[in-house]
């Protein structure tokens, strides 16, 4: 089955850490992230990560700067379309190009982005990143929930 077929489906975060230039892993997202990444057949997709431990207020009007800042640098939220670029002879890896629409990270609105994907199981992906800021590489995995 192609890489194309295989990610469609709702996903959910298991991991997600920045392998910086000397190879030491940091949790971006805190060492239990929350996150979604939905793909359908059609080539859109969204994708919603969040650190666990996010400041909980009961309204938005209650945020205390703090918070809200907190919030803001804690979690990230993006739409767009996407197509894959199958690997030559293996249909467990590729590459896939995102066309963000809108995101909450603002820079990302309307640029596009590469990540290469391999498929661990049909039940897990590993998406990596090498655009991360500073040299670093993005690496997260996720888990078929749909």
């Amino acid at each position: 089955m192609s890489l194309a077929r295989q990610i469609v489906g709702t996903w959910s975060l298991v991991s997600s850490v920045d392998i910086l230039a000397d190879g030491k892993a940091t949790d971006t997202w805190g060492s239990s992230p929350h996150g979604v990444y939905m793909f359908d057949a059609n080539g859109r997709f969204t994708q919603i990560v969040m650190r666990s431990d996010l400041p909980k207020f009961t309204s938005r009007d209650s945020a205390t700067p703090e918070q809200a800042k907190a919030v803001v640098a804690g979690s990230l939220a993006m739409f767009g379309t996407y197509t894959v670029d199958e690997a030559a002879g293996d249909e467990a890896a590729g590459v896939v190009h995102v066309q963000f629409e809108a995101c909450t990270f603002p820079a990302f609105t309307g640029t596009a982005g590469k990540r290469v994907v391999t498929m661990a199981s049909p039940d897990e992906m590993v998406f990596t990143n090498a655009g991360r800021a500073g040299g670093a590489k993005g690496q997260s995995v996720w888990k078929r929930v749909g």
